[in-house]
């Protein structure tokens, strides 16, 4: 599977619908660990097929990040048909998997 880039509210609002699992990835170009995360929620993407992988660049997508209250990068929200479950930050390898883990298990 691959990471969406997601880019508008709007945009985002129109995935929820149409997937029941979703794990957002909010991220930066200049976050160090927003990239050292990004080979193992790519690499997530590819072993969980029925979540939907997103990724939001803070910087170029306000109003995503406003809805969602993110205040440090990587932050990472899980979403099952439309509502938030689950919430980290960090680059944390093991609490991504974890989590989602969790999300796939429901």
């Amino acid at each position: 599977m691959v990471v969406h880039t997601v880019t508008s509210l709007d945009e985002y609002r129109k995935l929820a619908k149409k997937h029941e699992k979703i794990i957002i990835k909010f991220t930066a170009e200049w976050c160090g660990p927003c990239r050292m995360i990004a080979p193992i929620f790519e690499s997530l993407s590819d072993e969980a097929k029925d979540i939907h992988f997103i990724s939001v660049d803070v910087d170029n997508s306000s109003d995503i990040s406003s809805e969602f209250g993110i205040k440090a990068m990587p932050t990472f929200v899980f979403i099952r048909f439309e509502d938030k479950i689950n919430e980290f930050r960090g680059a944390d390898r093991n609490k991504l998997t974890d989590f989602t883990k969790a999300l796939k298990d429901l």
